[in-house]
């Protein structure tokens, strides 16, 4: 991951935190960077209002090519919904 996309992550999850979760916060990734992003996430934020998730996108897919999956910001009641979609792939 190069140090423009580590101050994405670092940004959307400042912004998530002091809009208190009610903000739109999604990025399109290569499923290859989910072990760096997994780290990384754990290692340079701390949310309060909620969780990093990886989802399996179509829309993804089709804006950014084969293998892009959606990284969003959910808040907590959202991830407990969202992570019984077939589509739900991890919650950093």
């Amino acid at each position: 991951m190069d140090e423009d996309f580590k101050n994405i992550i670092l940004e959307m999850s400042n912004e998530f935190d002091e809009e208190k979760g009610w903000i739109t916060s999604e990025i399109s990734v290569h499923k290859d960077l989910i072990p760096n992003i997994s780290i990384f996430v754990k290692e340079n934020t701390n949310i309060k209002y909620g969780k990093w998730i990886l989802m399996e996108c179509d829309t993804c897919v089709k804006y950014h090519g084969n293998g892009y999956i959606h990284a969003s910001i959910e808040k907590f009641d959202s991830i407990e919904k969202m992570k019984n979609a077939s589509n739900f792939i991890k919650i950093l």
